[in-house]
């Protein structure tokens, strides 16, 4: 089972990957910005930004959000689905989409089963093109950690239930 999780940037969309991943079993080590930090780290010194190691860049992040974003979108131009797919082969949670167009290529492709908005009050993120209409389901991230994480927990259990019954009415036909 794959699940791919969107939302803004600070939703909460690795927290809830690393709760899925802690008591469902899921694989996931990292989203898409560390998959595509050393490629971000490349690029920005080419354009003259000084970090002396990609974790270093990594976690300047969010101070050049909109250019990771681009930088990220100029590997996929090609192939919308390049660096998700190449996420997924290694994990069952997918975070950090942005562009519509990746987006509806992921969609199309069938590389998440099941789509996930995070919302979060206040969380503006102008690179963020899909909105929570576009996907299966919203989790909301209005409180606490651990109301949070009960908001998952219930998701997860339904979901979870709902698929091992449409897997048992398949296999009986």
């Amino acid at each position: 089972m794959k699940i791919g999780i969107c939302g803004p940037g600070r939703a909460g969309k690795d927290t809830a990957a690393e709760f899925l991943r802690d008591e469902y079993g899921l694989r996931y080590t990292h989203g898409t910005s560390r998959w595509a930090a050393t490629l971000v780290w490349v690029a920005m010194t080419k354009l003259g930004h000084e970090y002396d190691t990609v974790e270093e860049c990594f976690n300047d992040r969010h101070n050049y959000r909109q250019l990771w974003a681009k930088i990220i979108g100029k590997h996929n131009a090609a192939d919308p689905v390049r660096m998700y797919r190449e996420c997924l082969q290694a994990q069952d949670l997918l975070t950090g989409i942005r562009w519509r167009n990746e987006f509806a290529a992921c969609k199309a492709a069938g590389l998440c089963d099941v789509w996930l908005w995070i919302d979060r009050p206040n969380c503006i993120d102008p690179t963020c093109e899909i909105t929570p209409a576009d996907c299966d389901g919203v989790i909301r991230n209005h409180g606490t950690l651990d109301e949070f994480r009960d908001e998952l927990r219930r998701w997860a259990n339904d979901f979870l239930r709902s698929t091992a019954h449409a897997v048992s009415l398949a296999q009986r036909s």
